[in-house]
């Protein structure tokens, strides 16, 4: 089947060709061209399993770069056993897209600012919402990106063609005298045949991205220089005073009827406490421990006591969130202060409660409060502060938001907010 490409356009992005004969570099002698990798070592470089064996071939002519002579062009293939094959080409360095070079490259890292702003500001509102920190380089992707090298030289990342039938994605740089490019080329199938696709999807795939594969190809390909090691810096000497200093013990777990009175509810309620492997709301850290306190249905909200070790909780993004709980909690403060002045705004539109609020405590230690999101859309208000070696969280999670059970909720309401009851926890679990 012959492949139909189209020009890929992603995320507002367009790819411009601008393919134009090369003006630089012609000198080049093939002669003093590099040894390109065998078909093991490219497959050892894009993670495909021992079975795959690539057939490698050397030509003079690029399947894409129609405008432009390339210096050396060595394919890869293996087709009855993975529906990818591979093409590394050598070009006079600064000869693939003429004058508009410069502009290709602007564009991608245009692109990938573009994606880092956003994925950094999808993390940050994920953070104050539901209290789920992502952590990772997940902005980036196989199709259009750059990296840039410990020597300063860039790698760009780009889909050349899109369609029915596959795709075409590649990696572009300049390094010394020559233009490299690696281009990967995987052909879709044919959708219609179940006997085909039956057949391609029995076949290997590589395990490892584009990105990732480049850059162990560049340790193969001898033109590309060696990339420093980072030496290991040497631990600084603890201080004589903490050499032998160990964590504090962790703070106590409360019964059903001790948490009962952090509450301070308006009619009793029995209270069973067990233990978790996991919060209800930050299931990706792992907790020094986690009691869980349900109702026999008498009470609408479960509630769950858990402890980390110090600064752990939120992890990189923990400094970030507490930056934004002060200056929240400072504006709907003044927010509430002014409707207090107000009485007319005050009989027209209740006051609201915080979403967010920072408590200090005597010692100048700091107690945020912020009303998450669980999955199902229910509020899960969590109150969380460092007590000594150890971060200490209260979260009450709901088992239902519907109506009816709001208002048999509120009949059996605590007296106490979660601030309040955050404040008499801390003094039940610090006693013996």
């Amino acid at each position: 089947m012959k492949l139909v490409f189209m020009v890929l356009m992603a995320f507002g992005f367009s790819i411009k060709m601008g393919l134009a004969a090369p003006t630089v570099g012609e000198s080049v002698e093939a002669a003093a061209l590099p040894q390109m990798p065998s078909g093991a070592e490219l497959a050892r470089c894009l993670g495909f399993p021992a079975k795959v064996h690539f057939k490698v071939t050397t030509t003079k002519t690029s399947g894409l770069f129609e405008d432009v002579k390339p210096l050396l062009v060595c394919m890869y293939s293996a087709e009855k056993q993975t529906p990818y094959s591979y093409g590394i080409e050598i070009y006079p360095a600064g000869s693939l897209y003429g004058a508009k070079r410069q502009e290709y490259e602007q564009d991608i890292e245009k692109h990938t600012n573009n994606r880092k702003n956003m994925w950094e500001k999808y993390k940050k509102e994920a953070l104050i919402k539901n209290g789920h920190v992502l952590e990772g380089d997940d902005y980036r992707d196989s199709f259009i990106s750059v990296e840039t090298r410990p020597d300063g030289r860039k790698v760009f990342f780009s889909g050349y063609a899109l369609g029915p039938g596959g795709s075409i994605i590649g990696a572009l740089t300049k390094v010394g005298k020559y233009d490299v490019v690696f281009l990967q080329y995987a052909f879709g199938g044919d959708g219609d045949d179940p006997e085909e696709n039956e057949r391609m999807s029995k076949m290997a795939n590589p395990s490892q991205s584009l990105p990732a594969a480049f850059a162990q190809l560049e340790k193969v390909i001898p033109i590309f220089p060696p990339v420093p090691e980072t030496p290991r810096p040497t631990p600084a000497p603890l201080p004589s005073t903490v050499v032998n200093s160990v964590a504090a013990p962790a703070p106590r777990r409360l019964t059903g009827a001790e948490f009962a009175q952090c509450l301070d509810l308006l009619k009793p309620v029995k209270f069973h406490s067990h233990k978790g492997q996991r919060s209800p709301i930050f299931s990706q850290y792992k907790p020094t421990w986690v009691t869980l306190y349900e109702s026999d249905l008498q009470f609408f909200s479960g509630y769950s006591v858990e402890v980390y070790p110090a600064r752990t909780l939120f992890g990189k993004q923990r400094n970030w969130l507490e930056q934004w709980l002060e200056g929240r909690g400072l504006q709907e403060r003044k927010a509430v202060e002014l409707a207090r002045k107000s009485p007319k705004q005050v009989k027209s539109k209740p006051i609201s409660a915080p979403s967010s609020a920072v408590v200090i405590r005597p010692d100048g230690r700091k107690v945020y409060f912020r009303l998450f999101t669980m999955a199902s859309g229910a509020p899960a208000p969590t109150v969380f502060s460092t007590i000594g070696d150890y971060d200490v969280v209260l979260t009450q999670f709901s088992y239902s938001t519907d109506a009816e059970e709001l208002v048999a909720r509120k009949k059996v309401a605590p007296r106490r907010g979660m601030l309040q009851a955050f404040a008499k926890l801390e003094a039940l679990i610090s006693r013996k």
